[in-house]
Formats: C-alpha cells, sequence, structure tokens
C-alpha cells in the first residue's frame, strides 16, 4: 500500500468508532519471540482492551497497548497518537492487525506487521508514540522507524521434472533397446549404464529395466 497521511480530519472519525478503554505507549525495545501469523484480531483485541482498562495513566496505558501486541503476535508493532499526522508505508500482506483504542480522551493506533516504514509528524515521547520489534531508527532519535521483515519467508517447493524420473519397463519379446530408448526419449547408453548391461543386444523377454530421465513411462 502507498504511503498514507492520516490528517486529523480521518483521527476524528477514528476516535468515535474507537474502543472507549484507555491506551499507552513505550519506547525502544527490541526482542527475540516466535512469529504467531495465526492471529485472532477478535482475541488480540480484547486482549489489549483487557491489558489497559487497569492502567493508571496515559503512558502506562501505551505500554500495556504495545507489550500486549507483542506478546500476542511477536511481529514488529507500533502504537500511535491518531490525532497527529503520520506516514506509514507497508504492503497489504504484511499488515496483520489494527485496532484502534483510546487512552485519556486520545485515540491511539495499534498496528502488528511482518515489515514497513513509520514516520510521524507530530510530538514524540512516550504519550504519543511507542514500537517494538526488529527495527532500525533513522536517524538514531529521528522520526522514522524502519521495521525489518519478521515474517517467515513461504517455503517454496520444488516439484520434480519428468526428466528427472525414473521408470521402470518390462520387456517383452521383440523388443530392442534401441526401440525401448527411442520410445521414452533417452540413450541406449542411459539405460545400459543404469542397469549394469555390457551388451545392448543380450535382453530377453520378462526383463526389468529402469530407464532414467524417461519422458514418459
Amino acid at each position: 500500500m502507498p504511503p498514507s497521511r492520516f490528517p486529523a480530519l480521518l483521527a476524528a472519525v477514528l476516535a468515535l468508532l474507537a474502543l472507549s478503554h484507555p491506551c499507552a505507549a513505550l519506547g525502544d525495545v527490541v526482542l527475540d519471540s516466535p512469529v504467531n501469523i495465526d492471529i485472532d484480531p477478535l482475541a488480540m483485541g480484547q486482549a489489549i482492551a483487557d491489558a489497559v482498562s487497569s492502567a493508571a495513566d496515559r503512558q502506562a496505558c501505551v505500554v500495556a497497548a504495545e507489550e500486549t501486541a507483542y506478546a500476542q503476535s511477536g511481529l514488529n508493532v507500533m502504537v500511535y497518537n491518531m490525532q497527529q499526522a503520520f506516514d506509514f508505508s507497508y504492503s497489504d500482506e504484511d499488515l496483520k492487525f489494527f485496532e484502534t483504542t483510546t487512552c485519556d480522551g486520545i485515540t491511539f493506533g495499534v498496528w502488528a506487521f511482518c515489515q514497513g516504514t513509520f514516520t510521524k509528524h507530530g510530538d514524540g515521547g512516550y504519550i504519543n508514540w511507542a514500537w517494538r520489534g526488529d527495527f532500525t531508527r533513522d536517524p538514531p532519535d529521528g522520526d522514522t522507524v524502519v521495521f525489518n521483515n519478521v515474517c517467515p519467508s513461504p517455503e517454496v517447493v520444488t516439484e520434480p521434472t519428468p526428466t528427472d524420473a525414473a521408470c521402470t519397463y518390462t520387456i517383452q519379446a521383440g523388443d530392442t533397446l534401441a526401440n525401448i530408448a527411442a520410445a521414452r526419449g533417452v540413450s541406449v547408453d542411459a539405460i545400459t549404464q543404469a542397469n549394469g548391461i555390457s551388451n545392448p543386444d543380450a535382453i530377453f523377454a520378462g526383463q526389468v529395466v529402469s530407464i532414467p530421465g524417461a519422458t514418459s513411462c
């Protein structure tokens, strides 16, 4: 998805839709955690709501939201004050969870994702934004956080091609290795070498031979 700016108007709309519970923020923390791609959005949203409901103040609330989102997903997590503008660049496949929650009447977004780049255009501090995961900050105290990919790559399975397979053939009366080889797209030498046949003419009916690399059996 292309970078998106969320102006104050959108933030106000989200505020009307947000859950009515406190929220929080956190800091620059890098932790190793198993990645859980099978996220249950409802369960994760409820866990965040439960965690922030007892927060003593805005900062504690943000911390609770971040820590819970990270514990539930093991992915990169961003918590941000939605009343401030920001750019967030990621692909549709990378976003695994999004929820809004409120803290002291302010709407915060909570994202869990594989990779992306987040830039704030507002005030910082723990009361306005927080994140966790595998990231670099550009510059170290700057407004942009680049999150590295924490999701496993899909396993690529290579199917064997017909030429990789070997088949067997039972020799019939009147067969020759030359005819057998020609019908299956291989050489006579390939058959003799695979079967330890020293004399191509010394074959007999009922003999089973392996035909490596045959295009068909």
